[in-house]
């Protein structure tokens, strides 16, 4: 048997390690020395759809993690996924997880929302919870699907009043109705342009007359202010009784005195008020009042009323 020579083992041994340089480059991230080093978490998800084995972890759009394992947890019917993390990653506790996509239709991640519980950690084999679903693909096809059903209908339902024969001359009636009145509009604009001009004229006296009226209610509270403030000062009649307290105060004394004679009446002190208690003198003048009353009778009785008139009158002479 023919050995092989020297050269060709030298170019098999090339090309092996061609081939395994090229599997470490692509799969460099899977390929593990020795124990890993880090801890895991779980993350309970409602749908892990696009997630695989070694899908990123990340946190602000930067790998901190990658997904170790994802399997169904059967009493909930959610999506168990274990996420590994190097020991100098720490996630506090009140931290969320989302599962997002780059682009449109790229691949699948962990996205980690950082809480703000600096004091109190996941550790190993803790759990994160999820933060709110966002909808995939598969929603939104649906949604979109769903509203292009809509609008099929609203255009299906236009197409049956609108088609047809009946509903092309009804529209054309419309639009010729339409014509119509349009063109009256312009007809009576025209015949009544003289009118409007008319209206306008009244319309910009009426403004003109408004701008005088409130020019002249400015100059009145203008002068009002001026009153106001003469008066704030102690200037003019008004002024000196608004700012001079003598004739309060003059008042005032006035109404203490009468007060005080008021009092004095009604307990009978002074001329007054003995004429007030007193009802001797009353019944007296009124006594007296009879007996005048009496004598002019009996004068009127005895002495003619014409002949009293003509002494009366020589008298007053």
């Amino acid at each position: 048997m023919k050995k092989m020579s020297t050269e060709l083992k030298v170019g098999i041994f090339v090309v092996l390690a061609l081939v395994v340089l090229a599997y470490m480059t692509v799969h460099t991230d899977k390929i593990r020395f020795g124990r890993a080093v880090g801890y895991k978490i779980t993350a309970m998800l409602d749908s892990a759809a696009g997630l695989v084995k070694n899908s990123d972890v990340r946190i602000a759009g930067v790998q901190v993690g990658s997904v170790e394992d994802i399997a169904l947890e059967t009493k909930t019917g959610k999506a168990k996924v274990t996420l590994s993390f190097p020991f100098h990653i720490t996630l506090p506790v009140d931290s969320l997880a989302f599962v997002k996509s780059e682009g449109l239709l790229g691949e699948k991640y962990i996205e980690i929302q950082s809480g703000v519980s600096k004091d109190t950690l996941i550790r190993q084999g803790g759990e994160i919870r999820q933060g709110d679903s966002l909808a995939d693909m598969d929603q939104l096809l649906s949604q979109l699907s769903s509203v292009a059903s809509d609008i099929k209908g609203v255009t299906s339902s236009l197409n049956s009043v609108l088609g047809g024969k009946e509903s092309e001359q009804s529209m054309r009636r419309i639009f010729d109705d339409l014509g119509e009145v349009t063109a009256d509009l312009n007809s009576t604009v025209k015949d009544n342009r003289e009118s409007f001009r008319i209206i306008m004229d009244n319309f910009e006296k009426l403004t003109g007359d408004l701008v005088g009226v409130s020019a002249k209610a400015e100059d009145t509270l203008n002068t009002i202010s001026l009153i106001v403030a003469k008066i704030e000062e102690g200037e003019g009649t008004l002024g000196k009784l608004a700012a001079d307290s003598s004739l309060y105060d003059q008042t005032r004394e006035t109404m203490t005195s009468l007060n005080k004679i008021a009092k004095s009446i009604e307990k009978g002190e002074g001329t007054l008020g003995k004429l007030a208690a007193d009802d001797t003198i009353y019944a007296e003048a009124k006594k007296a009042i009879k007996k005048v009353s009496k004598a002019a009778e009996a004068v009127e009785e005895q002495v003619p009323i014409t002949v009293l008139g003509t002494v009366l009158g020589t008298v007053l002479r």
